[in-house]
Formats: structure tokens, sequence, C-alpha cells
């Protein structure tokens, strides 16, 4: 297990950004990226059954989903459709900055599938995946120790969210009171693996009807983050999720693509 974490990216978001446009009109490891999505992964060795592992339920579900309440294609109840016709027992809902579907009593089931309310929190070191919120939470843009710590004090669980975006990454990974990880964020992936060749044949793909193909050119394994959290769970323990980050549409720059839809994104994962 690694014991530090790879280099927290730039403070600054612009020199982020900067660098993500060049890399992307540089058209980065495109034939690499490109092998790798279309090679079969290898199966893993078996490990030795060192001892018998207690029963667990398995509850598939579909963690941070954004709505129409902030910048997803749709609303609650289509959301909750979707994870019924996907054979999923529960969402968790987290708009931007937002709590409105919690205070307009979204939180429940609905269609037959547990849908609980959270939020995406900006800061200025890093986005919060905050979980388990009351309505009455009010959220103040400051530093990330200071949104979680407010996370915290409501009673809340907060999450490093978009941890290693190449745009939105955090900064500094030691956080006293962060719950975990978002070791794994398929919309930060499509991010890190943008460039104008892959952009090309994603598009092809959508064109030809084979969104399935073509999502699976933005995912990888996210490398950098599993370094992150090898290197913490070192010191101390810290909850790893995976999430969809869904909004049923995907902006690379100034393209805006209606895909991948919540339900490619729900089976996916």
């Amino acid at each position: 297990m690694a014991s530090s974490a790879p280099p927290p990216l730039p403070a600054s978001r612009r020199i982020r950004w900067l660098r993500w446009w060049l890399r992307m009109l540089g058209g980065g490891d495109f034939l690499g990226q490109l092998s790798r999505s279309v090679t079969l992964a290898p199966r893993p060795a078996r490990a030795p059954d060192l001892r018998t592992p207690p029963p667990r339920a398995r509850v598939p579900g579909a963690v941070h989903v954004h709505t129409t309440y902030s910048d997803g294609a749709g609303s609650v109840p289509e959301v909750a459709a979707v994870a019924r016709r996907v054979g999923l027992e529960f969402v968790i809902i987290s708009d931007h900055q937002r709590l409105e579907a919690l205070r307009d009593g979204w939180e429940g089931y609905h269609d037959g599938r547990l849908v609980l309310i959270g939020a995406e929190l900006r800061s200025r070191g890093g986005y919060v995946l905050a979980l388990d919120l009351p309505p009455s939470f009010e959220h103040r843009k400051g530093t990330a120790e200071e949104t979680l710590a407010a996370v915290r004090a409501a009673g809340g669980l907060p999450f490093m969210a978009l941890t290693g975006d190449p745009c939105l990454g955090w900064t500094e990974w030691a956080q006293r009171d962060a719950a975990g990880m978002e070791v794994l964020n398929l919309h930060s992936l499509g991010r890190s693996r943008a460039n104008l060749a892959l952009l090309a044949c994603f598009t092809t793909l959508q064109l030809l009807r084979m969104p399935a193909r073509a999502v699976s050119l933005l995912i990888s394994r996210p490398t950098r983050e599993l370094a992150v959290w090898d290197a913490l769970l070192a010191s101390r323990r810290t909850a790893g999720i995976a999430s969809v980050d869904a909004h049923s549409r995907l902006k690379l720059g100034p393209f805006v693509f209606s895909t991948p839809t919540y339900e490619q994104s729900f089976r996916l994962l």
C-alpha cells in the first residue's frame, strides 16, 4: 500500500483549467487511452479463502445524482423512475449548493425507490458531498476546513468529492472532518481523459447509436484517487465511495452532450 499521496493539484483553478485545455487540445495520450478502452481487463487471481466472510446484504443504489434543482436534466420523479427501471433500491440526490429538494419533501420513497437528499457544496479547497443534512442547513462558502466542519456540526456526513478532477480537484488531502472521499467519480474520469481526438471518436460512436461504447472511452481506472485513498488509510479510517455524479448530460468545455443518460450512468457504475 502506498504511504504517500500524489502531490496536490495547483491551488489556482485558472492554472488547472489552463493545463486541462492545453492537454485536451494537444491530444493527450490518445492512442494509449483508446487501446485501454478496447482491451478487456485481465481477470484477477482468486484470493485465498482465509476465513469465511460474514453474510452481507447487497443493496444497489446510485450516489451523487443531479436533478433540475441544479444542473441535471431530469426531475426527482424521473430519476426515481429510472432507478426502478434499472433495478436500483435507492438514489442519493446531491444538487449544487442547495437543499430545496429536501425542503420540498422529496426525501422518501417514490416509485418504490428510496430517494435521499444531500448536497454538493463548493469550498475554496475543493467540493464536498454532504449527506444527511437537516433542511435548515444553509451553506456559506468558505475554506475546505470550514465547510467540512459546518456539515459535521449540522449532524451530516461530509465526503471530499471530485478529488482527482484535473480542474476541480482538492488542494489538501488530510482533512480531519472528512468522513471519506470519492475514490471514483464518473464525471471527473470523463474530464480527465478528454481530448480532441477522443472527443471525435466519442461523437462518432454517438452518431452511430453506440452510446455504451462512446461512454466507455471516457472511463478508466482512478489511479490518482486510489493512491490518495491508500495514503489516507495509512493514518486513519477513511471511507471510500464510488459516485455516478450523474447529470444526464456531459459538458466538455464548450461541448454539451445529452449523454450519459441517468440509465447509462446507473448501469455503468
